[in-house]
């Protein structure tokens, strides 16, 4: 399953994630799961120094699936990013193939390192949805904007700031406990905190441990919980919630040497999904990732493409 990989070429794969990198962008505007995910395991895997250390251009990833007694098939769905030589992201391009043509939504990012704000603007069929994230001296998250645009460009790769309307801000505040704890508060656009909780951290990495949130109004609890080993790797991560009833998800990680080789995924301790990793054995980047529900016989199989600065 796995692809013979060139300095210019790797290949693509299927869903996504992302850690505090450009993920914080995956989407309050408009969540597409396949992506998140994608988006996150991109950003677990490959934080910013690796990517300036393998001077890493773009990542494409190409999705395929196989049926039951099937060969693969391809589903017509690419994602392409593309990073600056500092390791941000400077693009998303997200590709669908549609029964005669494409459906094609750019995302473009813009930083300000003056006032500490990364823009991520979304183009999709003629419309632009942005998202703002200001961040304070400590890279904490202080506000998120989510607002509708017009772009007095007529190219949309140019933008042209026209009319602009807030859908949706937020703010947050933070307060130091001690060493390990912070307290955490989430304001609506009223500036009420609608929720807050407290972010426990170990080591001298500073490695997220746990966050422990109750909504004001509600009181409803959510709480993300993550274990590590010796190296600072996440070994598992917990949520639990019960806005529901009783909500309980965990995904165990599991490693050969210095790579990924597997995750599995769990609902209220029952296993829902797996999958594998796959590395190309001389400059061992990802190439590939089989992924498989418990439900049914269909697997999905995301192939990465990697191009490099020379």
């Amino acid at each position: 399953m796995a692809y013979q990989t060139s300095k210019n070429t790797v290949f693509f794969i299927f869903s996504l994630m992302f850690g505090l990198g450009f993920s914080a962008f995956k989407a309050k505007a408009q969540i597409n799961q396949q992506q998140e995910w994608i988006t996150n395991t991109i950003d677990r895997l490959y934080p910013t120094k690796i990517y300036v250390e393998k001077k890493i251009q773009t990542i494409e990833v190409e999705v395929g699936i196989k049926r039951e007694n099937a060969r693969i098939e391809k589903t017509g769905k690419k994602y392409i990013y593309t990073f600056n030589r500092q390791g941000k992201i400077e693009s998303l391009i997200e590709i669908t193939r549609q029964e005669y043509n494409y459906d094609t939504v750019f995302t473009f990012h813009y930083y300000n390192k003056d006032s500490r704000v990364h823009i991520a603007r979304t183009y999709n069929k003629g419309r632009y949805t942005s998202t703002y994230e200001t961040s304070d001296e400590y890279n904490q998250v202080t506000r998120f904007l989510v607002c509708q645009e017009t772009n007095l460009s007529d190219d949309f790769r140019f933008f042209k700031l026209g009319q602009q309307t807030v859908m949706q801000s937020e703010s947050y505040r933070y307060e130091i406990i001690n060493d390990n704890q912070t307290r955490k508060k989430f304001l609506n656009d009223n500036n009420v905190i609608y929720k807050e909780g407290i972010l426990y951290f170990e080591g001298k990495k500073k490695l997220l441990k746990a966050q422990d949130y109750t909504f004001t109004t509600t009181g409803v609890r959510i709480n993300y919980t993550n274990s590590f080993d010796d190296k600072g790797r996440l070994l598992e991560s917990f949520y639990t919630s019960d806005a529901a009833g009783d909500l309980k998800e965990n995904t165990r990680f599991s490693y050969d040497a210095n790579v990924l080789t597997e995750e599995k995924y769990y609902r209220n301790a029952s296993m829902r999904n797996q999958r594998f990793y796959f590395y190309n054995k001389e400059n061992q980047l990802l190439e590939s990732i089989l992924s498989k529900s418990n439900n049914d016989y269909l697997i999905e199989i995301l192939n990465f493409n990697f191009t490099f600065y020379q």
